[in-house]
Parts: structure tokens; C-alpha cells; sequence
């Protein structure tokens, strides 16, 4: 009996120690204290968790997409990564290539005299629309310590380099496997993603141009009503009869190849707008070099336009043909 009446009284004791851990002076509970990973992740893993930092919710999906595709490049990872949707108002310039050997590596968002450590490949994701983003992904070889790679990175981060417009900006760095990733960033990107709204032609054109592996390329929207919606998409007597957003998808250097996605606003008027695209469409609109075809597929209300070689046209029209797309 008295040994019972001792445990009883310790598990009291111990219960009243807790209670006191969990309070504050001014006797209201705190809750516990939780990473960002143990945030309320959504059912879908393609969705935001918009309860993370901007930061931390990029982090959260660059590690998902490793974790998904181990034994993939670092060119596809950081591509598959780029379809985040927080990311899709953009527009991404992705560049991977290995150390180089000859000079030091230049990136962005690092103090000037910062050296960065041995690894073997990177990839820098760059808004050329002029926004504050910069992402660059390293990938280590097997013997280094990633977690030590990144903690490098933040101490010598410096967001104030990439001038005014990066006030408020924030930066995160994280190891995932063999990779390491580092951002700086706004958290407004978190404003530009509607979970309810339909997906945007952009969106699908970046799909499409993952599944093709059109790496080197940059997506980018363009307006029908604007002034260059002839330029890209070949389309001048019909435009009423398209949605007035569009993304065309191009090297950042050369020519000699366009893609081009416009969404139709009736479905009877596809045909339409195939037909004026495939005649509109120059294939010598880079006056220094041309395209050896053009090429248009339909998919649903949704018009694309290549120009490029012919076997290359003919594989991402019948890649888009596929593709699954909204109504």
C-alpha cells in the first residue's frame, strides 16, 4: 500500500510539472512548439500548404519532388520543381550545369567574396521578368555533408545585393538528400495562387514542356491584346474568339523555335483558330535564322503552335495531343 500511495504521488507530481511547463506568467497556455513540416500539409501533395512561410512551403516541395524522383537529374528536379503554382506567375529562367573548373561560379543572393564550397552540379532558377526570386539548387557529391553546405549558404546569404526591390525579401536554406537548396524570395508569391481558380495556359504549357524535356526553354505569358500576340501566336483577324491570356515557350538565346498555347473561348471555334495559327505563324521571325516547319495540334478548347525541326514538331504535338487538360 505504501508503495502504491508513492507512485501516485509521483504521477501527480508529474502531471502538475507539465501543466507548469505549458503555462506562461501570465497564466494563458502556450501551445506546443512545431516545425514548419509538422504544418497542416494538404490531402494533395501538388497543393501548397499555405500555412508555411513561402520559403518553407518551396522547401517543403523541392524535398517532395526528390524524395518522388531520386535517381533523376538535378535539370529535371529543378524543372519538375518549377511547376510549384506559387512560382507560376514567373518567368523562370532554369540553368544547370556542372562546376566549372576554369573560373569561380557567379550566383545571386551571396556576398561578393563568398567562395562556395566543392560540389558538382548546380541549378539557378531566375525571374528574367525582374522580380525578387532566386533559387540555385547544388548537388554534392556523396562524401560531403550537405546540412554543413547549407548552413554555409545562409551565413553568407546576402539578400540586400539584389537591390530595392528585395526589402522584406526572405531567404531559407535546406539539405534534402544530396541536394541543397537555397531561395530568396517575397512572401507576395503566396498572393498569386488561387486554389479555386481554373488553370492557367501558362501552367499547361509548363506541364507540357516538363514531359517533353524542353529544359533550356522559358514559359512566358503574353496578352492577345497586346502587341505581340501576333509575333507569338500568328493570330490577328480572329482574336476575340480566344481567351486573352496565352504563354509562349522559347530558348532565352537564339530562335529558330517557338511553341504556342492559346485557349479558345467555344469550342466550335478551335478549328478557327487552328487553321489562321498554322497560316499566321512565321516561321522565319528571328530574320537571322528560321524554323524548318510549323506544326498545330488541338486539344479540347486549347490551340498549340510549334515551329522548330519537323520530328521535334511532330513529338511535342503528339505529347500535347495527350496531355490532360482543363475543359
Amino acid at each position: 500500500m505504501k508503495n502504491i500511495k508513492i507512485v501516485s504521488l509521483i504521477l501527480a507530481l508529474a502531471t502538475i510539472a507539465s501543466l507548469l511547463c505549458a503555462c506562461r506568467k501570465d497564466g494563458t497556455t502556450t501551445p506546443a512548439a512545431t516545425t514548419p513540416e509538422e504544418s497542416t500539409a494538404p490531402a494533395d501533395p501538388n497543393a501548397p500548404d499555405t500555412a508555411l512561410s513561402v520559403p518553407d512551403e518551396l522547401f517543403r516541395r523541392f524535398r517532395l519532388v526528390v524524395e518522388a524522383t531520386p535517381d533523376a537529374s538535378l535539370e529535371k528536379l529543378a524543372n519538375t520543381f518549377a511547376l510549384h503554382p506559387y512560382l507560376d506567375a514567373l518567368d523562370l529562367e532554369i540553368y544547370t550545369e556542372k562546376r566549372p573548373t576554369a573560373y569561380e561560379p557567379f550566383f545571386m543572393g551571396f556576398k561578393s567574396d563568398f567562395k562556395l564550397p566543392d560540389y558538382a552540379v548546380s541549378s539557378s532558377l531566375i525571374d528574367s521578368g525582374g522580380g525578387t526570386f532566386v533559387c540555385n539548387i547544388f548537388e554534392l557529391a556523396d562524401s560531403a555533408d550537405p546540412q554543413a553546405f547549407a548552413d554555409t549558404l545562409l551565413e553568407n546569404a546576402d539578400i540586400a545585393s539584389l537591390g530595392e526591390n528585395a526589402a522584406g525579401a526572405v531567404c531559407k536554406a535546406g539539405a534534402a538528400g544530396k541536394y541543397v537548396f537555397f531561395v530568396i524570395c517575397q512572401e507576395s508569391l503566396k498572393d498569386t495562387y488561387d486554389p479555386n481558380a481554373p488553370e492557367s495556359v501558362k501552367s499547361i504549357l509548363k506541364r507540357l514542356r516538363m514531359d517533353a524535356g524542353l529544359y533550356s526553354t522559358i514559359v512566358m505569358a503574353f496578352e492577345m491584346s497586346g502587341e505581340r500576340s501576333f509575333y507569338f501566336s500568328g493570330i490577328k483577324n480572329n482574336v476575340s474568339l480566344v481567351e486573352n491570356d496565352a504563354a509562349a515557350c522559347e530558348y532565352a538565346i537564339g530562335g529558330g523555335f517557338s511553341i504556342v498555347l492559346v485557349k479558345v473561348k467555344d469550342a466550335k471555334d478551335v478549328r478557327t483558330i487552328a487553321d489562321e495559327m498554322a497560316a499566321g505563324l512565321d516561321p522565319m521571325k528571328w530574320i537571322c535564322m528560321g524554323a524548318e516547319t510549323v506544326k498545330v495540334e488541338t486539344n479540347g478548347c486549347y490551340v498549340l503552335g510549334v515551329m522548330g525541326k519537323a520530328d521535334e514538331c511532330s513529338r511535342i504535338t503528339g505529347i500535347f495531343k495527350n496531355l490532360s487538360v482543363p475543359d
